[in-house]
């Protein structure tokens, strides 16, 4: 019996050359929109301490805190440089220093 002839690899968008693992996706594309950080995705509330604010995640993780007497943000987990400044605009924008 002959064998069947296999398929050509499939090309991925932004793939010069299927043997290459250098994948260039362009800043546009569906995928970086569909990830780009928000700062919907979090949470804002009071907390027990005074002027505190407390930045929680979709899961109510405590992400940071924020001081409205000084304006400070303390982070306490691990969030993207991206997301990081985007949450401190909006809390400087939304709780202004006393």
């Amino acid at each position: 019996m002959p064998a069947k002839p296999q398929k050509p690899p499939r090309r991925l968008p932004g793939v010069a050359d299927a043997r290459t693992s250098r994948r260039q996706i362009p800043k546009n594309s569906a995928a970086v929109q569909k990830f780009k950080a928000t700062p919907h995705r979090y949470r804002f509330q009071r907390a027990q301490s005074p002027s505190m604010i407390e930045v929680l995640n979709e899961n109510s993780y405590v992400m940071a805190e924020y001081s409205e007497r000084t304006g400070s943000v303390k982070w306490r987990r691990v969030v993207a440089a991206s997301e990081r400044d985007q949450i401190e605009n909006w809390l400087k924008v939304h709780y202004p220093t006393a």
